[in-house]
């Protein structure tokens, strides 16, 4: 599942993640909603 993430993505949450480490559930919300974009986008 997460090998269909783009590159980006990652690298912009792994460093979210350093800097606000309680942001943990914005990261989810932000995962959930770009696979919800991919979809549409493969669609």
């Amino acid at each position: 599942m997460l090998e269909n993430y783009p590159f980006k993505y990652v690298i912009l949450d792994e460093s979210q993640n350093i800097k606000n480490p309680d942001s943990v559930p914005y990261l989810i919300r932000v995962v959930k909603m770009v696979f919800c974009l991919s979809e549409y986008d493969i669609m």
